[in-house]
């Protein structure tokens, strides 16, 4: 790609205008990709680059998505709340703009769900009405100044690290962050369509109080919550002041739903009574944002920056992580629509003329019958019905290229490419039953890259890299797709699943199911581990080696049926490993680096597999040494 700025293969690389040195690449899409670089005059603070290059862009708009990019730094430049990324500068560096803003260090409330959910618990009424004391304060503010979020989700909310208050922020390749309400009104706003005419203040307000369900109850919003019927989470009774504020909050606009955020708050504080919630508070905002963050998002202690997951699994990591706007005009041009729609139909843009999944049981034709059975199955299994269709749709105009935008009807014409087209639809049903978790199922549609960076940081603390995480999901990955050639970026049906699969693999990694160290008793030099391997599944060993021990190893097991791979500590470009699914079975040689050395194995044949696995070293390292740090791959 013809991209200006290119993250440094070493650290100590080319600076931007003297000032950004470049880390890493976050992801891109399209002209516009996102960097991590720190800010040399203010004391290396980690800041995000968004880059525009127009040579990426359809000439036709690359002049209107410039414009767009410097009234984007307009709107973002009068803002000065502690709770929103601060705007840093607009630079333009030859043809190219790159647009700074605040890194902000801590977890996603979508983070912090999926843990409690891992723990067995949600969010508490008490902690949901202090995050609504905290947050609709920031939304008076915004409003203020005329200006409509459009995307409050768990994904768009950090709980800041630093001082525990939520940071309203939004990533590439999502909605525009914010648009003036004057220009909706007036009809100034390019492609009203997109859009849609009825956005404003009140947007928020609905997308704050579905924030609040979905942390109360741990659904998903297709669950409960229709725009033009709104609902309400089954079995959820509430005994506190959100027991009336929610039901206001998420009414139609045509129905209770409060005038303002102003309104809101004041109604909930009324209510508070005897209630009493514990926390930060929210800080009022002044003339100049203090600087927010410093390090990745994640609820873990500063985890070693990671290298990204191999090309194969994902290779247009889109933008991701704890960042501020997203670029109004160009997703507009891009045909995103916004608002609610997000919770409604992550991926409804990726694929013209879907046969969409209904919202009720209307139609009598075997094609809506069928449509309503998989939609009632797939809400059963916790997956979104839309992700379903994109996820179908791939599939059959793959085997079906010449049917590309052309509708399924119930025609008689159309019997054969119908059921095709249903039975794929119970295939993918089938296979996402039996082979994701239920958390991981809820997620599909709204995964990110930056999702696979949190979870590389969290193996990292177990000696076990991204390229072995990556491997093990790989392994799973390949029982479902039949073509590896199909595109896996990670805003991709099938780059969905295999975020799935990554993140169920990195649970049963840290549950110690797939995962053992590998120690020698006292006076002895080798081990051998006998288990079996179901298709697909991996299994991790690590060891902990000194530069220059002998290791030997051998794998017995029917030829064919296991992939050997041996990750080094820090790998590097001449170094990226020893092996790497590789159909060998033994190894042996001198080990060239100290550190954790990560042992992949992974089932390749049609049926459980039994194998051995013999290991020796000479010259064992003393096992109360102080250990080596954690692999950064």
């Amino acid at each position: 790609m013809d991209r200006f700025l290119n993250p440094p293969p070493e650290p100590g690389g080319a600076s931007l205008a003297g000032r950004y040195r470049v880390l890493r690449q976050l992801g891109e899409a399209g002209a516009i990709a996102t960097y991590l670089a720190e800010d040399r005059n203010r004391f290396q603070e980690l800041c995000i680059l968004w880059e525009f290059n127009p040579r990426l862009a359809d000439p036709l708009v690359a002049k209107t998505v410039a414009d767009r990019f410097d009234q984007t730094a307009g709107l973002l430049y009068p803002i000065h709340h502690p709770q929103i990324p601060r705007f840093r500068e607009l630079l333009r560096q030859a043809d190219h703009l790159i647009l700074v803003q605040d890194y902000v260090e801590g977890a996603t409330y979508r983070d912090l769900l999926h843990q409690r959910r891992s723990q067995g618990s949600l969010f508490s009424e008490e902690e949901v009405t202090q995050l609504l004391l905290q947050l609709l304060p920031v939304l008076q503010y915004l409003h203020g100044l005329g200006l409509v979020h459009r995307e409050i989700t768990p994904d768009h909310l950090i709980q800041r690290r630093q001082d525990g208050l939520p940071v309203l922020v939004s990533c590439a390749g999502s909605k525009p962050l914010l648009i003036r309400t004057n220009q909706i009104q007036s009809g100034l706003a390019a492609d009203r369509a997109l859009i849609g005419d009825d956005i404003g203040p009140g947007d928020d307000l609905c997308s704050l109080g579905v924030t609040a369900l979905v942390l109360l109850t741990g659904q998903e919003p297709h669950t409960f919550y229709d725009r033009l019927h709104p609902g309400w989470p089954d079995r959820l009774v509430l005994a506190g002041p959100l027991s009336s504020v929610l039901p206001r909050l998420i009414a139609p606009p045509s129905g209770d739903r409060f005038s303002s955020a102003t309104a809101a708050l004041a109604d909930l504080r009324a209510r508070m009574g005897s209630w009493t919630v514990v926390g930060p508070q929210p800080v009022a905002p002044t003339g100049s944002a203090p600087t927010l963050a410093v390090a990745p998002r994640s609820p873990l202690p500063a985890p070693v920056v990671a290298s990204p997951p191999p090309a194969r699994a994902l290779p247009g990591r889109p933008a991701a992580s704890g960042c501020g706007s997203a670029l109004f005009g160009l997703l507009v041009l891009l045909g995103v629509a916004g608002g609610l729609w997000w919770w409604l139909d992550p991926m409804a843009s990726k694929i013209a003329l879907k046969p969409s999944l209904p919202t009720s049981g209307q139609g009598s034709g075997p094609l809506s019958q069928g449509r309503v059975e998989l939609r009632d199955r797939a809400q059963a299994l916790g997956i979104n019905p839309s992700f379903l269709v994109d996820l179908t749709d791939a599939l059959f105009y793959q085997n079906n290229p010449g049917r590309q935008g052309t509708p399924l009807t119930d025609r008689p014409e159309d019997a054969a490419y119908r059921a095709q087209w249903l039975g794929i639809a119970q295939t993918n049903l089938n296979w996402l039953e039996a082979n994701l978790t239920g958390a991981a199922r809820a997620q599909l549609g709204h995964y990110s890259a930056a999702d696979f960076d949190r979870w590389i940081a969290q193996a990292n603390q177990r000696h076990v890299g991204g390229k072995a995480l990556a491997t093990m999901a790989d392994g799973r990955f390949n029982q479902f797709v039949v073509d590896p050639s199909q595109s896996q970026e990670a805003n991709t049906p099938l780059g969905q699943i295999w975020l799935g699969l990554a993140q169920d693999s990195l649970t049963q990694l840290v549950k110690g199911q797939t995962l053992k160290e590998l120690e020698f008793a006292p006076g002895s030099y080798g081990q051998q581990v006998e288990a079996s391997l179901a298709p697909g599944q991996g299994q991790v060993y690590t060891l902990q080696l000194r530069q220059g021990q002998l290791m030997r190893l051998n794998l017995q097991a029917p030829p064919g049926s296991i992939s050997l791979s041996i990750y080094v500590p820090s790998p590097n470009p001449t170094l990226p490993y020893l092996l790497a699914n590789s159909s060998e079975n033994t190894w042996a040689g001198q080990v060239p680096q100290s550190g954790y050395y990560e042992i992949v194995l992974i089932g390749q044949s049609q049926n459980p597999v039994t194998y051995r696995l013999a290991l020796a070293v000479d010259n064992l390292i003393d096992q109360g040494a102080t250990p080596p740090p954690a692999p950064t791959n």
